[in-house]
């Protein structure tokens, strides 16, 4: 495979995974790797759905990566500018590609991730226009600066590998913005919000109904709390409804206070 990532991809600040056999550190953009496959298998648009695009996953993980590891937005232009006002030709074939690969990456993540073309706006809808306009316009926009990418970092009889993964993101943009929601919305609850019925659950004063089919444990004593830790690992590993509140009554009963149940829903 034609190596395609020109950036700091896999390097910077490490996590460590969930699962004894990676337990090692592993660099960042690991994590943003795992959590983008998982997004694409759960998505309307897996890998290699149109075809070969692997090497769009390791550039999407490479972008987050940067991304995250960023403190500004960055120097995207606003709106519609980067079609009608094109970087100085001056600047020399390869240094106008990364402009435009700037503005298109910036356009690709605020997409996906937040639902709006840039960071320079302060409202998603662009003035005078409906959401689905503007949405049009920022697809289109985006779209177009990888094609500008693609086609300066064309040359000669081999092409640049970061051409053609621009060139396959162009073709397949709004699946790509797709893609991204999807891992922002299904995987990191980016945009949630509370329902009034989640709200009114999470607000209500007093100990929760009793669950008559809860074992019956000592109100205190090791017992108690024995039962409550017990009680804690099933929920983590499942949780639900019933088990919920037989575990607000295991905490009653073990003197924990229940707001624990706050970090729990989180």
């Amino acid at each position: 495979m034609t190596a395609v990532v020109t950036h700091t991809a896999f390097t910077g600040p490490t996590y460590r995974t969930l699962f004894p056999d990676w337990s090692r550190p592993r660099p960042l953009s690991f994590f943003f790797l795992e959590e983008l496959l998982e997004a694409r298998a759960a998505s309307t648009f897996p890998t290699g759905a149109e075809e070969p695009d692997e090497d769009v996953n390791i550039y999407l993980a490479d972008l987050l990566t940067r991304a995250a590891l960023r403190s500004d937005p960055g120097d995207a232009a606003f709106g519609s500018i980067p079609q009608w006002c094109p970087p100085a030709k001056a600047l020399g074939r390869r240094a106008r590609a990364h402009w435009y690969l700037r503005q298109g990456e910036h356009r690709l993540l605020y997409l996906g991730l937040f639902a709006r073309g840039e960071a320079r706006r302060r409202r998603a809808r662009l003035w005078g226009m409906t959401e689905e306009e503007t949405n049009r316009r920022d697809l289109v926009c985006g779209r177009a600066c990888y094609e500008a990418a693609a086609a300066l970092l064309e040359h000669g009889d081999a092409p640049d590998g970061l051409a053609l993964t621009c060139a396959r993101i162009a073709r397949h943009f709004q699946r790509y913005v797709e893609v991204l929601t999807a891992l922002g919305t299904g995987r990191w609850d980016l945009g949630a919000r509370l329902s009034d019925r989640q709200l009114a659950t999470l607000m209500q004063v007093g100990d929760p109904a009793p669950d008559t089919d809860a074992p019956r444990e000592p109100d205190d004593g090791p017992g108690a709390m024995d039962a409550f830790l017990d009680t804690l690992g099933r929920y983590r590993r499942r949780p639900g409804a019933g088990l919920r509140r037989e575990l607000l009554i295991r905490a009653r009963r073990a003197g924990v206070d229940p707001g624990f149940m706050d970090a729990q829903a989180g």
